[in-house]
């Protein structure tokens, strides 16, 4: 038996499917950051074209995205984006978040990613960011803030 579906019909079925296909969810993309890269040249979708800041990494990333920072020291401040989730401690060889180096670790951490404020007025802003994890934060004045959701506040008082 064939089905004849008259021309709107058709238009309509086809539209349909084309939204569900829309609707699926799509896995974010993964940005690298590594200090011992040259600069931020690199697109930062590989460990090999990593970008050299944290900051780079975020801004280069879109909401589901994932940013992996490599060990080292990543100075100044940082502004989220939300719905990126912000990743420290990897080795910077790593192809899956579950290979990173597990917690907790070992003082002092071979592959600690460090993100340290110079002292300014802050070293995180989240304005709702997905996650930061496995990092070290120093040298900030109030160390994580976050708002629009609320307030959170870390400080480091070495």
């Amino acid at each position: 038996m064939v089905w004849r579906l008259r021309a709107e019909t058709r238009v309509l079925v086809i539209a349909v499917v084309l939204l569900m296909i829309l609707c699926l969810p799509v896995a974010g993309r993964t940005i690298y950051v590594n200090c011992a890269r040259p600069d931020d040249t690199g697109d930062g979708l590989s460990w090999a074209n990593a970008k050299k800041t944290v900051q780079a990494g975020i801004d280069a990333a879109a909401s589901g995205d994932q940013v992996w920072v490599a060990k080292g020291l990543y100075v100044g401040c940082i502004t989220l984006t939300d719905g990126v989730g912000l990743f420290g401690g990897f080795a910077g060889t790593e192809t899956q978040l579950t290979q990173r180096p597990p917690f907790p670790r070992p003082v002092p951490d071979p592959a600690e990613s460090k993100l340290d404020g110079n002292r300014a007025s802050c070293v995180v802003i989240s304005d709702g960011g997905r996650a930061v994890d496995g990092f070290t934060v120093v040298n900030g004045r109030t160390g994580i803030i976050r708002y629009h959701y609320g307030l959170d506040a870390w400080q480091d008082k070495r």
